[in-house]
């Protein structure tokens, strides 16, 4: 074949495929997309506690890079449940992280927390709140559980128990050039999961012979647990970081490892370069998979990674990734 007549072919074939992508209609991942924020555009009122309730909000919206920076002030990040009505039950959330500094107070140890408490919506005063704590120098990671009960003899008492624990052994990068890495946590009824990079680390399930402090299990999660809807909230502790691509799922998402499977559908095709492209564009129900977005491995989201994708789709002889 000529050879100039060969590149216009192939050049016919890449926009017939890209104006079919724009064109097509995204197939959904395995569950339902309820909220996500990339923070491309703004850090919106909407969706975050910028001043007030849990407490004060010092993370800080870098407008050139679209994700939030904070330091060791910047501390609870929290979804906006009093005017933006961001509060869900059984679901599936997660929050890319990259630490830049840390250990920036006394101690030679910093933690990153996700957390929620549980009965929020009831008028029941200190309900249980638990914590997925991650400390990055060590790895040590662990699911507490923080409560306030009222003894059968009507006294008053306070405990905080690591009801699962253990050690994260991918390195957690600490660096201005760091790797992001993926937290997350699946609360439905009666339990809790902590992922670490998509990765089951923690899991806590009701027992309902556990040993009882007042109304409340001691050492595993309580039946309300996912029952009712709550704020979900980012701890700092002591780290200079960046934070992106908040995401909340039904209870049911489930992750996928098939190369290229941009929307997590369980297949690789000309839907997850529709999405991919959707994305790229600021679309905001378009949703992906962010661990399967670099596909041509130079470290951001553009179009050479819809490119790449294509020519996966197509057989030609590329690796993802």
């Amino acid at each position: 074949m000529n050879y100039k007549l060969w590149k216009k072919t192939l050049s016919a074939f890449f926009v017939t495929m890209i104006l079919f992508t724009l064109l097509a209609v995204g197939v959904g991942a395995v569950g339902t997309n309820l909220f996500y924020d990339d923070f491309s555009h703004s850090f919106s009122p909407a969706n975050w506690m910028l001043r007030g309730g849990y407490d004060t909000c010092a993370y800080i919206w870098d407008h050139n890079n679209k994700y939030l920076y904070g330091q060791d002030d910047a501390i609870v990040l929290q979804s906006n449940f009093v005017d933006g009505g961001k509060m869900w039950n059984d679901h599936y959330y997660s929050i890319d992280v990259r630490l830049q500094e840390g250990a920036l107070g006394r101690s030679d140890t910093s933690k990153v927390i996700l957390q929620f408490k549980d009965l929020f919506e009831s008028s029941i005063e200190n309900t249980p709140t638990y914590s997925y704590v991650i400390i990055p120098q060590t790895g040590e990671t662990y699911l507490e559980k923080e409560l306030y009960y009222t003894d059968k003899n009507g006294d008053e008492g306070y405990t905080r128990v690591k009801i699962d624990r253990d050690v994260i052994t991918d390195k957690i990068e600490i660096d201005p050039s760091a790797e992001w890495f993926n937290i997350g946590m699946r609360i439905t009824k009666g339990a809790i999961r902590c992922y670490f990079n998509e990765k089951l680390i923690l899991e806590s399930v009701c027992d309902p012979d556990d040993t009882k402090l007042g109304r409340y299990n001691q050492n595993t999660p309580d039946s309300t647990v996912g029952t009712q809807r709550y704020p979900l909230v980012f701890i700092n502790y002591d780290n200079v970081l960046n934070v992106d691509n908040f995401q909340v799922w039904t209870g049911d998402y489930d992750f996928n490892t098939l190369p290229g499977d941009v929307n997590g559908d369980g297949k690789t095709n000309i839907s997850d370069v529709s999405r991919l492209l959707q994305n790229i564009a600021g679309w905001r129900k378009a949703t992906v998979d962010i661990l399967q977005v670099d596909l041509n491995g130079d470290g951001s989201k553009n179009l050479g990674d819809a490119t790449i994708l294509l020519k996966y789709i197509a057989g030609w002889d590329v690796t993802l990734g």
